[in-house]
């Protein structure tokens, strides 16, 4: 099969990603039902720093919100700001990939003007999000569409497993992937 390229340059192959994204949207199930059990079992608001909390102690709550707010979350950001950054410039760069350095600036552009969004009004951020959810939401039908017609139209090509790749360390960053991006459980 052939290899897909994203615009971030990372290689996908295509037999293997149908596997994959079925055992990860598992593993992601199965971890919002242990979610789902933990809310109903321990009725404190908090999430995660509660349920720590409750069988952990303070210390190793602090620990872990400490780390999420400090380490976890800027880098996470930081990741999708560089990601939309690529997938933006891209259009303007379809022979080769986009300056790394351009797309770092843009990163760091949209990361500043939705801080200064959220700093200013609270009502121009709430805008502002339902705007990229409802856009989130129109891709997500626009491509749930579009495969379901290719699907209904008879291109099964790339629902096949033939030449998938079993090597572990392509599994563990399909999961990785997987993981990072159904993250909201």
């Amino acid at each position: 099969m052939a290899d897909q390229k994203l615009p971030g340059g990372e290689k996908v192959k295509e037999a293997s990603t149908l596997r994959e994204l079925v055992a990860v949207v598992a593993v992601d199930v199965v971890g919002a039902y242990c979610y789902a059990e933990l809310g109903t079992m321990i009725r404190k608001s908090g999430a995660d720093y509660a349920y720590i909390m409750e069988t952990f102690g303070p210390f190793v709550a602090f620990i872990r919100l400490w780390i999420e707010c400090m380490i976890v979350r800027p880098c996470s950001q930081a990741i999708v700001a560089l990601t939309f950054s690529q997938y933006v410039m891209k259009p303007f760069f379809p022979e080769c990939q986009p300056p790394d350095d351009a797309a770092r600036l843009l990163a760091v552009c949209c990361i500043c003007v939705l801080t200064f969004v959220n700093c200013y009004d609270v009502k121009w951020a709430t805008r502002v999000q339902d705007v990229f959810t409802y856009a989130k939401l129109l891709a997500l039908f626009i491509i749930i569409a579009a495969g379901g017609y290719e699907l209904f139209t008879g291109h099964t090509e790339h629902f096949s497993f033939i030449n998938t790749e079993s090597d572990v360390t392509s599994l563990a960053l399909s999961f990785y992937s997987g993981l990072f991006a159904y993250n909201g459980w």
